[in-house]
């Protein structure tokens, strides 16, 4: 499909710089969620470019297998870690793996998310689509972060937040649950990111 206009000018055309990248990216460690499929995956086969470690986190331990195995063949290495961001108890599970092994994180990559577009009129019986959406959208990713922030700041790391366009537009009828749950962690981001800095991330 061909880009109009208006897109090129809202989105115009990067065009990474392969030397600088593999000058910043080698050697790092960077864990990102939601790694198996969309943006998740097309940012893990980026990176794998650049010599680095990639810890991959998602549901689908077969589709992470598949991406290891291109990850490899990039000559990067990866480590496969499945769970389910939308329940806490296996949020709470990954934490702990990743701070008993006190892996040196150097990158978060903050992906996994989930879209959803309902009218209010067909909400109003399914108080869960709000529950489901805001723990995989905002409190997985803030409950991570808050974990990470003591390696991270040791590793002078960054926090890299896969938003979505809709948290700087004004309030869209039927996108309230997603939109609420995107706009929260994205606040929740910014409120941090002065704070962050004294900390070296």
């Amino acid at each position: 499909m061909k880009s109009t206009w208006i897109e090129s000018i809202a989105f115009p055309k990067v065009f990474l710089n392969k030397k600088k990248a593999l000058q910043a990216f080698r050697g790092k460690t960077i864990l990102i969620t939601g790694a198996s499929e969309g943006i998740g995956n097309a940012c893990c086969i980026l990176l794998s470019k650049f010599q680095v470690h990639l810890i991959l986190v998602a549901r689908s331990k077969e589709k992470l297998e598949a991406l290891k195995e291109v990850i490899v063949k990039n000559n990067s290495t990866a480590t496969i870690l499945i769970a389910d961001l939308y329940k806490e108890e296996q949020v709470d599970h990954l934490i702990e793996h990743l701070c008993t092994k006190q892996t040196p994180i150097d990158i978060f990559i903050s992906n996994a998310g989930k879209s959803i577009k309902r009218p209010l009129q067909n909400s109003l019986l399914r108080y869960h689509d709000f529950t489901r959406t805001n723990s995989l959208n905002y409190l997985a990713p803030l409950k991570i972060s808050l974990a990470l922030t003591p390696i991270l700041s040791k590793q002078k790391g960054q926090i890299v937040n896969v938003s979505a366009l809709n948290v700087l537009l004004l309030p869209t009828a039927q996108w309230a649950a997603y939109q609420a749950s995107k706009t929260a962690f994205d606040q929740y981001c910014r409120s941090n990111q002065s704070e962050w800095k004294k900390m070296n991330i």
